[in-house]
């Protein structure tokens, strides 16, 4: 019986990793294009027009998800840091379909006006299956890289390089 005794936590483990990834059957489904951006919710409104030539972070979250609340100020730094001329964030709430609670969540949590927040989005041929959730897009819309958001800081800072030599290449 001994030998047993945890197998109910390996099941767990197993079972929250399973909850928590995010599939999708090939990175180039993921896509910008025919993007949706829910309802706004708080901050600045964006349209398919503002995403172009700048890079954009997709984040799915919920606003009763302790490790989401606990990334947003964090990705508040990092639109702080890159500026809206180069970086739109998009916090995506997946969880309640009360936009009232879903900005006083992204508020109490210390998001930003700066990040537009939308309720029930969605990217076309992404299956996120946990939250929070980030996707990274290049300036030219391709996907870069997603992820836990706590983890994107490199491959941001290497969109966000990648983007402004291009556009210092096309001047």
């Amino acid at each position: 019986m001994h030998r047993f005794a945890k197998a109910p936590f390996l099941i767990a483990v197993l079972a929250l990793l399973a909850a928590t990834t995010t599939t999708f059957a090939d990175n180039d489904e993921v896509s910008l294009d025919g993007v949706n951006l829910g309802t706004h919710v708080y901050g600045p409104e964006v349209d398919a027009d503002d995403l172009e030539n700048k890079v954009v972070v997709y984040e799915y979250w919920g606003d009763r998800c302790g490790p989401c609340l606990r990334a947003i100020p964090h990705v508040v730094e990092l639109q702080a840091e890159y500026g809206s001329d180069k970086l739109v964030v998009i916090a995506n709430q997946v969880w309640t379909q009360d936009t009232d609670a879903a900005k006083d969540a992204w508020i109490n949590a210390g998001g930003s006006d700066d990040i537009t927040v939308i309720n029930h989005g969605g990217l076309v041929g992404a299956q996120v299956r946990g939250v929070p959730h980030s996707f990274i897009f290049s300036h030219t819309g391709e996907l870069l890289w997603h992820g836990h958001p706590m983890r994107m800081d490199e491959p941001l800072a290497a969109a966000i390089a990648a983007r402004d030599a291009d556009i210092a290449e096309q001047n």
